[in-house]
C-alpha cells in the first residue's frame, strides 16, 4: 500500500502491523475516517493513521488518497494476517 501511495504511512513488519481491515480509496485529497465496532465514525488528520494501528474498539479504518493513474471509483483493501487477533490479546 506504501508503494501505491508512495508515503510511509503504513508500518511494515513480518507480525501483523493492524488489528482491522483497511480500506484504502482513490480520491482527489487525503483525509481518513475511523469506523468503530459500535457503529460510531471519526475523521481524524491524514498524518494520525499511524497511532491507531492497534485499537480494540476499532472495527476498519478508510483511507482516501490521490493515487496517480487509478481511477476514483478502484478501493484496495488491506486485511490483517490470520494471527493478528491471538497476537494483540
Amino acid at each position: 500500500i506504501n508503494a501505491l501511495i508512495n508515503e510511509d504511512l503504513f508500518k511494515v513488519g513480518v507480525t501483523p502491523t493492524t488489528s482491522y481491515m483497511v480500506e484504502i480509496h482513490s480520491a482527489p485529497r487525503k483525509a481518513a475516517q475511523i469506523i468503530f465496532k459500535d457503529g460510531t465514525t471519526k475523521e481524524i488528520n491524514f498524518e494520525e493513521v499511524k497511532d491507531y494501528e492497534y485499537h480494540p474498539e476499532i472495527k476498519e479504518l478508510e483511507v482516501f488518497y490521490p493515487m496517480v493513474g487509478i481511477p476514483e471509483n478502484i478501493t484496495f483493501i488491506d486485511l490483517p494476517g490470520l494471527m493478528a487477533n491471538r497476537i494483540h490479546d
